[in-house]
């Protein structure tokens, strides 16, 4: 007679062995080809995406707006550089006439706000209940694929026809701040000319964590991804002054399309007279790939459903 205990070592070993498995499917390394063509030629390794500094505008927030103001931000930037899983950079947008853009949009509420009139202090965020669980003109990523990179002071030429990533956030380990350090005199565009002379700006600095569920992607130029994985942007930083690229005159409003005013919705001193707050905003996105995030549960269960099985059939034999 088989001995209970070796049956449910044994069904215990079916548990770790697909815990392994799942593990071994995950990866921060994925496969990207910049040329989107079929077949191996092109592709390469990739640890995480560094974006260009580009802009981010919310929607119907400042920094004197109350705790419990709901808001929608809104992002658009270049591709900077492709990071290798190394840490290094090794390959520029725009590289081979390779160039690709990306659009973002979430909402937010303030959850904290000890922003003074003279706007000093500290500002603490949420991830908002109106985001669903699917992409939607709210919450949206998208990845495109151009012919010529997007031009930061008009906002212009960042979203294309069809993207060739598209996922939507979570609120898994959402963590987002702004930090004001008064000196609203100061000019909103540092970045070469001045080209809003008229608009001057808080000065300060902030960071947001945000976890991304891909929803669709383009096979040629990424190969290995899974419907369902995660994407988290890390150190997405939003600074004022601009002092890395120009405010935009446009922001992209659902990612496919549709637009807003940005700089010209700030008012005279952005971040406390407008209606919206532009910043600049800089990412870098790493991947999670593999087996979809619900899965692992999924995995255990069947395990725990083994080792069940197991420890019926041993008192049965007993």
């Amino acid at each position: 007679m088989k001995s209970p205990i070796n049956t449910k070592f044994k069904a215990l070993l079916v548990v770790a062995s697909l815990a392994t498995a799942f593990a071994a499917q995950a990866s921060s390394t994925i496969t990207f080809d910049p040329t989107g063509t079929p077949g191996p030629a092109g592709n390469l390794s990739v640890g995480s995406f560094d974006q260009s500094p580009g802009n981010a505008l919310a929607i119907g927030a400042s920094a004197l707006s109350v705790v419990g103001t709901s808001f929608n931000l809104t992002y658009q930037a270049n591709l900077g550089t492709l990071i290798n899983p190394n840490g290094q950079a090794f390959f520029l947008n725009g590289t081979g006439g390779n160039f690709f853009t990306f659009v973002a949009g979430f909402n937010e509420v303030i959850t904290s706000n000890t922003i003074n009139s003279a706007g000093v202090g500290t500002l603490q965020f949420g991830f908002g209940s109106s985001n669903g669980n699917a992409i939607t003109a709210s919450n949206f990523f998208y990845m495109y694929a151009m012919n010529a990179a997007g031009t930061d002071l008009s906002g212009t030429g960042f979203v294309g026809t069809t993207p060739i990533l598209s996922g939507h956030f979570v609120a898994t380990n959402y963590v987002s701040a702004f930090t004001a350090n008064g000196g609203s005199g100061t000019a909103l565009d540092g970045f070469g000319n001045n080209d809003y002379t008229g608009i001057s700006t808080i000065i300060g600095a902030g960071s947001t964590v945000a976890t991304l569920v891909i929803d669709g992607f383009n096979v040629n130029y990424f190969p290995d991804l899974v419907t369902g994985a995660t994407s988290s942007l890390i150190n997405t930083s939003q600074n004022l002054a601009f002092n890395q690229t120009n405010p935009a005159a446009s922001m992209t409003l659902d990612g496919r399309g549709a637009t807003t005013a940005g700089v010209g919705s700030v008012g005279a001193v952005n971040g406390i007279s407008g209606r919206n707050t532009i910043f600049q905003a800089d990412a870098n996105q790493s991947f999670t790939t593999g087996v979809p995030e619900p899965l692992p549960s999924a995995l255990i269960g069947l395990g725990l459903v083994a080792l069940g099985l197991a420890r019926r059939k041993a008192v049965k034999k007993n």
